[in-house]
């Protein structure tokens, strides 16, 4: 991106590869001014990606953004996405199949880690059931032999996310070691739910990363060069 000045963050680099002495940088990063504008697309941009639309609308009329788009298919992404919250993954995998046949063919990690976490609600379900038979267990046994065991050898970490989740059926609750709380945890909701996003994303040919996170993730890295060689990294200011 352009600033003011002229200067982009990756004229911060040499042009011959080589990394800027301090002074050099210092002043290369005095003479960067963000322009406002290119900072409200950008923040524009992050809403659209992560499926806020009335934040986008609100945002864009705010900041007098008049030419922009949002896709169409933004709501039914986000419907896909809740359910997986709501642990509601067999309506949500009707929904992603209602928005493209083909995305769980093309996307086995998403496949697994939704018959997973369909695994564990079964599982969870099982727990909370005082009457908990073994007809139960077998329900659950099923569910992974069937759906999860042919998928799971692709992968050595879904082998791995599989044992794991087994072991809630072998062990008592209160004698859960930390992994297999975390597996229980509504954070793996959560964490499916951002890999179906980014998955619908990559679907519909849209970006699978806001630009402003890339940056926000090139200016850490740039920090981090930067430190190796004690090269003082002051933030970059923002034009009025």
């Amino acid at each position: 991106m352009m600033g003011e000045s002229g200067s982009s963050s990756a004229d911060i680099f040499m042009s011959d590869g080589s990394s800027p002495n301090s002074e050099t940088w210092e002043d290369r990063c005095r003479n960067i001014r963000l322009n406002t504008a290119d900072i409200n697309l950008l923040v524009l941009d992050y809403l659209i990606i992560q499926g806020n639309e009335q934040g986008a609308r609100i945002f864009a009329t705010e900041a007098g953004i008049e030419d922009y788009f949002i896709p169409g298919s933004i709501r039914e992404r986000m419907e896909v996405c809740e359910l997986i919250r709501q642990g509601s993954i067999n309506s949500a995998m009707y929904q992603l199949n209602e928005l493209d046949p083909e995305i769980l063919d093309k996307s086995t990690e998403l496949l697994f880690e939704l018959l997973r976490l369909k695994l564990i609600e079964l599982i969870r379900e099982a727990m909370n059931r005082e009457d908990a038979s073994d007809a139960t267990i077998e329900k659950c046994l099923a569910f992974a032999t069937e759906n999860l065991a042919p998928i799971a050898p692709l992968n050595p970490s879904f082998l791995t996310s599989l044992e794991l989740t087994m072991s809630l059926l072998c062990f008592s609750p209160t004698s859960y070691t930390p992994a297999l709380k975390n597996a229980l945890d509504p954070s793996q909701r959560e964490r499916v739910a951002n890999l179906a996003n980014l998955a619908m994303l990559k679907s519909q040919g849209l970006p699978n990363e806001s630009r402003l996170l890339a940056l926000v993730n090139f200016e850490s890295w740039c920090r981090k060069q930067a430190e190796k060689q004690s090269i003082l990294a002051p933030p970059f200011a923002t034009s009025p």
